[in-house]
């Protein structure tokens, strides 16, 4: 998307505000099937980005819910019932009836535990029907179960009326690196070899690769395409059924982009702090602690060290606060010298609220000028501390060739949800 074409999303709401390219996720999902092969499946995890998980659906093969929520808003979206694959360490009989009652066979299911194994054989057999579930494999963490309770279950479902045990759920992370990969997928063909000398050679294999994204200036995380294939054929290998790769971040980080405008910018000793509307609340990075690292930011409209346009540039210096022509102000450096050099702030009453620590800009910034922060497709808007100081939460405007630009979450005052 263009400055121009982000201009006009902003007409209607202002900043912050989170644009998401329809577009760019289909052809990204596109782009992921034809490195991975006819062979292998793509489920989405729509926790990375849920406004996007219908455009999701009419290109992965699932969408992954986490939790009754995300099954809610896949229902509301219209993601095809036989798509969901009904996933979460925690889901109470009540959240499990409500899926059943909707879906009954047509989803999957996996089982985080024996007890949740029986609450879903349980739920099925009161519904007199025999649903698919895939029991997860521990990592070694509070997720999944160990290989001898797999193992324990396979058995007892040959003898259900109500169950059937389709395949095996692992993830064990993400932004992974290809040797940990590897390393994953030559357990998981052990495991299957298992499976399969005691009888059960018949099993699918949903798995989440985690595969990395490099989020900042000279990032060393990410993964070629080459390696995404050869990954592929290892995973053929394995023995499974059918396998299917399950991810998000991969997926959807591209697609997005955080907007917030500078709102004050002052000098502090020898630093120059810029404050945004944003903050840590609304935007978050992989990785990123306290601002150490610089993801890739542009000014809309102007020119710096990764944006484009028209370059404002100013011919005087050694004057703080001065007013330009257009109401909006310049921090001005040290006499005679030129100070692109930023501390960039969210709205937040912590030290801890620094998108960046060290932007350097390429251009002096202004007052009223608006930040592009991209790559913020998956993730970024849902991990920060929305309520946090009850400021508002920022509206979501979807933009696609058939449609347009869409403002599908209007900004939302969250102070009503901090009180009586």
């Amino acid at each position: 998307m263009t400055d121009d074409m982000l201009r006009e999303a902003l007409k209607n709401t202002g900043t912050p505000l989170y644009v998401y390219d329809l577009d760019e996720a289909e052809g990204r999902a596109d782009a992921v099937h034809a490195m991975l092969g006819d062979d292998i499946g793509l489920c989405f995890a729509m926790k990375s980005n849920p406004f996007i998980a219908k455009t999701m659906a009419g290109h992965a093969d699932r969408i992954e819910c986490c939790s009754i929520g995300e099954f809610r808003i896949a229902v509301r979206q219209n993601v095809p019932l036989e798509k969901i694959f009904y996933s979460g360490v925690m889901k109470t009989k009540e959240e499990i009836a409500e899926v059943m009652d909707l879906c009954g066979e047509r989803c999957t299911y996996t089982a985080e535990s024996v007890s949740q194994f029986r609450d879903i054989a349980e739920a099925a057999e009161a519904r007199h029907i025999r649903v698919r579930v895939f029991p997860r494999l521990t990592s070694g963490n509070q997720f999944g179960m160990d290989r001898e309770e797999i193992k324990n279950l396979l058995a007892r479902a040959d003898k259900s009326r109500s169950v059937s045990i389709s395949g095996i759920h692992y993830f064990s992370g993400t932004q992974k690196k290809e040797h940990m990969i590897r390393k994953e997928l030559d357990m998981l063909r052990t495991f299957f070899d298992e499976l399969a000398a005691e009888g059960w050679s018949d099993l699918e294999l949903e798995y989440g690769p985690g595969f990395p994204i490099g989020y900042f200036e000279n990032d060393s995380r990410g993964i070629t395409e080459d390696a995404v294939r050869q990954l592929a054929l290892l995973a053929k290998e394995i023995g499974a059924a059918y396998v299917t790769f399950e991810m998000g971040r991969f997926l959807a980080a591209g697609c997005g982009v955080y907007i917030t405008s500078i709102r004050d910018i002052k000098k502090n000793g020898k630093q120059t702090y810029v404050i945004l509307d944003g903050g840590i609340h609304q935007i978050q990075y992989d990785g990123q602690i306290r601002g150490m690292f610089v993801p890739e930011i542009t000014v809309m409209g102007r020119e710096s060290g990764s944006g484009s346009g028209t370059a404002e540039r100013l011919d005087r210096a050694g004057q703080q606060n001065q007013t330009n022509t257009d109401g909006r102000t310049e921090h001005q450096g040290e006499p005679g010298k030129e100070a692109h050099t930023y501390v960039l702030c969210g709205s937040l009453c912590t030290v801890n609220d620094i998108l960046c620590a060290r932007y350097d800009s390429g251009i002096r910034l202004l007052a009223g000028d608006v930040l592009i922060f991209h790559n913020a497709g998956a993730y970024s808007a849902f991990e920060g501390m929305a309520l946090f100081l009850s400021h508002d939460l920022p509206a979501v405007v979807t933009w696609s060739r058939a449609e347009g630009f869409r403002t599908v979450r209007k900004s939302l005052q969250t102070w009503p949800m901090n009180t009586k």
